[in-house]
């Protein structure tokens, strides 16, 4: 195959206070990742954090899988989850 183009990579915007975020840690299967992926951009969340030993967010699968929804979703890659969670208090309306 031909190289078309080359892009850098999108870096994640901060995250407001109030948006709706999926977390996810670990997840290995690119198919699966791109589905989630896929709910999480239906579903209008707008922050997806993922751990360190989660598989290339853009792998060709994951691309594949995820339909476009990369273009919608704020990607956060090797985020410390932990420390995402002991920010969080609660809910906010």
């Amino acid at each position: 195959g031909e190289l078309l183009a080359l892009c850098p990579r999108p870096q994640a915007r901060p995250c407001p206070e109030a948006a709706s975020r999926v977390m996810l840690e670990d997840i290995q299967d690119p198919g699966n990742l791109g589905t989630i992926l896929r709910c999480a951009a239906a579903a209008g969340v707008s922050e997806l954090m993922l751990s360190k030993g989660c598989v290339d967010v853009y792998s060709p699968k994951v691309l594949r899988a995820g339909m476009g929804a990369h273009f919608v979703l704020n990607i956060h890659e090797q985020a410390d989850l932990c420390a995402e969670l002991a920010r969080y208090d609660g809910r906010k309306l």
